[in-house]
């Protein structure tokens, strides 16, 4: 084998591959083209020289459209939820939050983080105290609404 692979995509730098003269692994992956295509047979980059990104840069979107796109994503993905908002409880909801005295109140703070987290009539096993301590922060904020929990 003549050529040197280049795993780390700098093609033709000898202290960015296998150092001076060495041969690549015979075990390790060999590097795809920065074309996006498969250089050669099999896929493999032969370090044949340095790679070169060239192209029209004149694409870059401006700061203002970008603020203006990710202010449209936001407000799609804010419309989209909205609708949930007004919904109940549902599924493990209302076991785990609506019908659980534990996460209706902050006090007793170690009561609420020694709980498990499934109920006890459901066979709970898993604890997890900073989701039972959120869940009992929003019940109270939000005064048992289900609102809140799907806003949140």
């Amino acid at each position: 084998m003549g050529h040197r692979l280049s795993l780390s995509g700098h093609r033709g730098d000898p202290r960015r591959s296998f150092g001076r003269g060495a041969e690549a692994p015979a075990t390790s992956r060999p590097a795809r083209s920065r074309t996006g295509g498969h250089a050669g047979a099999g896929g493999l980059a032969l370090a044949s020289g340095p790679t070169v990104i060239t192209g029209d840069w004149s694409f870059v979107p401006s700061r203002r459209t970008v603020i203006m796109a990710t202010l449209a994503a936001a407000a799609t993905g804010v419309l989209v939820a909205l609708p949930s908002i007004l919904n109940g409880f549902v599924y493990d909801d209302v076991w785990i939050v609506q019908d659980r005295d534990v996460v209706h109140s902050l006090h007793p703070l170690g009561e609420l983080l020694a709980a498990p987290y499934w109920p006890e009539a459901r066979e709970g096993s898993m604890w997890r105290p900073t989701t039972l301590f959120a869940f009992a922060g929003q019940w109270v904020v939000g005064g048992g609404s289900p609102a809140v929990f799907h806003a949140v």
